[in-house]
């Protein structure tokens, strides 16, 4: 799990905004207030789930947080294909909302409900240790697959990635309690 949330590339889309909304057309100041917009949503997506985490329990977390996750990629795909700006600016700020609403707070803690305390430091070390070797790949990939296929076929790549961690939330992991 952690390994494919690591693949969603939300290190490059976090570090590498400005570029991408300049790539469409947008400039200026524009473009740094939607880094800014970004890491605003983020922050508030983060404590809107900290605070209904106990409600929907962390495997509701994540399918939500995934499941916007993979719709934002495909729109972002549809905006760079139709060279839409303002489609990818509320596509990026859509994945920075679902991914640190979901799978940006959700892969710690399901790592940590599901390990037996004997292996949790060991098990969260590992899980820890696939998650920065898959960060430091897709960061290394990101900008070089946009320059060699176009932005819509890495999003689309990437909304592929999304589907497969909606399938394993959904079907491999199990329910996690939800206090009410």
């Amino acid at each position: 799990v952690a390994a494919l949330v690591s693949a969603l590339a939300a290190g490059p889309i976090r570090n590498l905004a400005v570029r991408m909304v300049q790539d469409i057309g947008l400039k200026g100041l524009g473009s740094n207030g939607v880094d800014v917009a970004i890491q605003s949503v983020a922050l508030i997506a983060t404590l809107v789930a900290v605070g209904i985490v106990n409600r929907l329990g962390t495997r509701g977390l994540l399918l939500i947080g995934v499941g916007g996750v993979l719709l934002s990629f495909v729109a972002t795909a549809i905006a760079y294909a139709c060279w839409c700006k303002w489609l990818a600016v509320c596509s990026l700020v859509t994945f920075s909302a679902a991914f640190n609403f979901g799978p940006g707070v959700g892969v710690y803690l399901v790592i940590n409900e599901m390990l037996p305390d004997r292996i949790r430091a060991v098990g969260v070390s590992v899980a820890l240790l696939a998650n920065h070797a898959v960060s430091v790949t897709v960061a290394a990939l990101f900008m070089p697959c946009v320059a060699s296929v176009g932005y819509p076929a890495v999003f689309l790549s990437l909304s592929a990635f999304a589907g497969l961690l909606w399938m394993v939330v959904r079907f491999c992991l199990p329910r996690t309690p939800a206090t009410r």
